[in-house]
């Protein structure tokens, strides 16, 4: 399990991806929701804010980080990413009976043992965050970092966010 001070310095790792990502011209977003899950029973060991959250996003995306992590666990091995599982137009526990549904929502990573996700930007940007942060972890390799995004619909923010984080490194 990881000790506080780990969980702190995986979400500085993420909020430095996530700062970078907000340098690209193709960025949208201001921030969002990391949350870290470990084990098989997947486990939460933290889930923040990163980045400036508006304040009316804020449940919404918290909820939505969750959500995103706790269904990639129920796939057990068999997904890499939520995005294999995505449903735009499915109703998520937590959200009010009101107004559209939120959607299932691609952005959580299946990295050794552990799950990331992150809520707040376009679901593919959520999952490319995720994915450079697991490599900047050390939790996945560089090509294990392509072969998913290969796997998961070619990313198209994924190489160059991490080209960009590794020039800004």
């Amino acid at each position: 399990m990881l000790t506080i001070a780990e969980r702190c310095r995986w979400a500085e790792v993420a909020q430095s991806v996530l700062d970078v990502y907000l340098t690209l011209p193709e960025h949208k977003g201001t921030g969002g929701y990391f949350t870290i899950r470990q084990g098989e029973l997947h486990e939460m060991l933290l889930c923040t804010s990163l980045g400036e959250v508006l304040i009316d996003k804020q449940v919404k995306y918290m909820i939505l980080s969750l959500e995103k992590g706790e269904r990639l666990g129920v796939y057990s091995s068999t997904h890499v990413g939520s995005y294999q599982s995505r449903d735009p137009e499915q109703r998520i526990i937590g959200q009010s009976d009101f107004g559209d549904p939120w959607g299932k929502w691609g952005g959580a990573i299946r990295a050794k043992d552990f799950i990331l996700s992150f809520s707040g930007l376009p679901e593919r940007a959520d999952e490319a965050v995720m994915m450079v942060t697991a490599i900047k972890l050390g939790l996945m390799e560089v090509e294990d970092g392509m072969m998913m995004s290969q796997a998961l619909g070619v990313n198209p923010f994924f190489q160059d966010l991490f080209y960009a984080v590794e020039r800004a490194a």
